[in-house]
């Protein structure tokens, strides 16, 4: 925009030195064929144009200097076709004589009527204005560096403008003004029409009314916009100093490119700029879009070298949705219908070439507040740090409502392939953003809901660099207890791995997992720890790269859906069916099963999970008598099906220490998938332990037989013996 405002002014400044030029010849020649001759001369021995002036001259010579002219035109050069580059209708311009020899310069109205020019870069990069602009066509060397000068004194910056000790200006009117830029290097076709310049007396220090009028049209893709500006204009000596105050410009465009196919635009504020001290700065600005209302200042230092940029910005209240139908995009889909209806920003900006800090940060989306500062450092290869806050944050209100309900729903998940499935899942090509991504930064949460899971006081520091991300350390208050742990994602390498290490103590387990899957299949404050890695891009790769170890210890809690104590009464009435003997013992009614210590440790090798140790002990009424249940078996992830095997055993506690077991230990089997488990005695390894009791006695019995006898035992059977009372006991 920059380069097509100079070239615009270089047009203009060509144009004024013909006219002046002619004017001057005008004072010695007063032919008016022979002024329209020799300028037209004068233009092609300096352009290589064509300056065809078709219209009357009119000269003036004292007390103002000159020229009016009519129809005007400058051609193209070769090979831009035969349309002239720049016609006017009417260009008049004077200057007074007198006050130029005191070194001040006093011009009157500048008059510009139906002033057109095309601007045209072929796909080549040749234009038919590069030689206007001191610059051959396609030249792209870079001009030779200037020798290394002396800093400048105060009275040489003073000077830096060349511009006259005294300078004013009628006014500026230019009407009916248009411009064609033609670029096919961007395949760029503007047309700028309607053009509308005018302005007051222009005189150093003295404020003037400023308007701007014109109309825009993009080919493609398909724009209209229409633009009014508005201001007092003041010059400062010597144009050392502009200022635009109560400037007003409003913007209105419409396209099918558009959101909403329409769009409003007004800004309002203070503009100065400081030429000498190379300053611009803009206050009290009021920036309106759509239903965006934006205020602040701003104030650019350097601006011609190394700008360095100072902002502050206020954001006012909006609605999100709102804003989103005004410019005709879809509203995002919330659970809550009050979610983002209530969304404003503070931020403070200071920039450079090379850097990017916004601190303070302070933004109020609905009732949470976020605050906190972040630096962007090299935008070539962004690096950013950052340290954020939330002080409470309800995330289940921003989720679409088909979400929540999902996350919230009893029902158990269908298998897979039962139905409809997602996009399968690829973890390398969903981690590629990570290869670009460098973050080093901080978020903490005061309170948080996030797929109804509540927690409070998170700390995470995040750090991202060449495709891996760690979340490291991680920090909660979860369920009365506390969370520990940290994450590694690796995207860098192929297959991406992750691991993950997590540690809980005294987490209530009923609210948690109530809340995290609307039902209560266990209860008890925990104790839990993993330290699980894996490897894959697919879930199905994952699953089956998983390894490590994880552990537990709940205290006085309940499995809901495992009843113990039925399976073993269920299991004492098939035996004694077994033996021929009825029984009149109930079997306790389906209910949960109540447990005092209930404990595993387990490891996970390729997705298939062993455990041998486990352990619930469930109390009695009577304080000294308790059933011991102890496990082992395996779950296999890739497959979702257990296989684990429990023996309950009813147990007395001695009073030297130690436990007792009464009766016979009970086993029972839990198998199938992990969402139909079945739970059911372990007849076939019950008949075996009753046998093997049976045995044990039959041999007790013959060896007191011989011991009441007194019948010495041969070394022989003294061997047999002790093997036989080892292989029962």
């Amino acid at each position: 925009m920059n380069k097509t405002v100079k070239i615009i002014f270089a047009i203009i400044g060509v144009l004024i030195v013909v006219l002046v030029g002619a004017a001057i010849i005008a004072t010695q020649l007063f032919d008016a064929d022979k002024i329209k001759q020799v300028a037209s001369e004068q233009a092609l021995a300096n352009t290589g144009r064509t300056l065809e002036i078709s219209g009357d001259i009119e000269i003036t010579y004292f007390p103002w200097l000159g020229v009016d002219l009519g129809h005007t035109s400058l051609s193209n050069p070769a090979g831009f076709g035969d349309k002239p580059m720049v016609e006017v209708e009417r260009v008049s311009a004077s200057i007074k004589i007198m006050p130029l020899l005191s070194g001040q310069i006093e011009l009157n109205t500048v008059t510009l009527k139906g002033f057109s020019a095309t601007l045209h870069t072929k796909a080549d990069g040749s234009s038919n204005f590069a030689d206007l602009t001191g610059k051959s066509a396609g030249d792209n060397q870079a001009a030779p560096s200037a020798p290394q000068s002396q800093p400048e004194t105060s009275a040489s910056a003073g000077d830096k403008t060349g511009l006259p000790d005294s300078f004013s200006l009628g006014g500026i009117a230019i009407t009916d003004g248009q411009f064609h830029l033609i670029d096919e290097t961007s395949q760029t076709n503007l047309k700028v029409t309607g053009l509308k310049i005018t302005t007051g007396a222009i005189a150093p220090g003295q404020p003037v009314d400023l308007k701007i009028k014109a109309t825009a049209d993009l080919a493609e893709p398909e724009l209209h916009a229409e633009l009014n500006i508005s201001g007092r204009l003041s010059l400062g000596d010597q144009m050392k100093q502009i200022s635009l105050t109560d400037l007003s410009i409003g913007l209105t465009a419409s396209g099918e490119e558009i959101p909403g196919q329409s769009l409003e635009l007004t800004f309002a504020g203070d503009l100065s700029a400081d030429l000498v001290g190379d300053q611009l700065s803009v206050e009290e600005i009021s920036l309106s879009l759509a239903e965006l209302q934006l205020g602040g200042s701003l104030t650019v230092n350097k601006m011609s070298s190394d700008p360095q940029v100072a902002a502050a910005i206020t954001l006012k209240q909006f609605n999100a949705n709102t804003l989103l139908s005004s410019l005709g995009l879809p509203a995002i889909e919330t659970s809550d219908p009050q979610a983002l209806t209530a969304v404003s920003a503070n931020l403070t900006i200071a920039a450079t070439n090379s850097q990017l800090t916004i601190e303070p940060i302070s933004i109020n989306l609905d009732q949470t507040l976020i605050s906190g500062n972040t630096t962007i450092n090299n935008f070539d290869n962004p690096a950013i740090s950052f340290k954020l806050a939330i002080d409470s944050i309800d995330a289940d209100r921003y989720l679409p409502a088909s979400d929540v309900q999902e996350t919230t729903d009893s029902q158990p998940t269908a298998p897979a392939g039962s139905g409809e499935s997602a996009e399968p899942l690829h973890l390398g090509e969903s981690l590629a953003a990570l290869a670009a991504l460098n973050l080093d930064g901080s978020l903490t949460v005061g309170e948080l809901k996030v797929s109804n899971l509540r927690s409070s006081n998170i700390v995470v520091t995040i750090n991202a660099k060449a495709g891996r991300l760690q979340l490291n350390p991680l920090s909660a208050d979860l369920y009365e207890g506390k969370f520990q742990g940290n994450v590694d994602i690796n995207g860098a390498k192929q297959p991406p791995t992750i691991s993950v290490s997590q540690k809980l103590t005294g987490v209530a387990l009923a609210p948690l997992v109530t809340d995290l899957a609307a039902i209560t299949p266990i209860s008890g404050t925990a104790k839990i720890t993993a330290t699980l890695s894996t490897q894959g891009n697919s879930a199905e790769e994952l699953t089956r790269g998983l390894n490590g170890k994880l552990g537990f210890d709940i205290t006085d809690g309940t499995l809901k859906e495992i009843n113990i104590d039925r399976s073993v009464c269920l299991a004492k009435q098939g035996l004694n069916a077994l033996k021929g003997s009825g029984s009149s013992e109930a079997c306790p009614p389906d209910q949960p099963t109540r447990f005092t210590f209930f404990l595993a440790n387990a490891t996970v090798t390729a997705g298939v999970l062993k455990n041998d140790d486990l352990f619930i002990e469930q109390a009695r009424s009577d304080s000294e008598k308790f059933m011991h249940i102890k496990g082992s078996g395996s779950a296999d992830l890739n497959r979702e099906k257990i296989n684990y095997r429990v023996t309950a055993s009813q147990v007395r506690k001695l009073a030297q220490g130690g436990y007792e077991t009464r009766g016979t230990p009970i086993p029972v089997m839990i198998s199938g998938s992990f969402t139909d488990p079945s739970v059911k005695p372990d007849v076939s390894g019950l008949i075996q332990t009753q046998l093997k009791s049976k045995l044990q006695q039959k041999l007790e019995q013959q060896l007191e037989k011989k011991s009441d006898a007194g019948e010495p035992e041969s070394a022989k059977d003294q061997l047999k013996n002790q093997l036989l009372r080892g292989l029962f006991n």
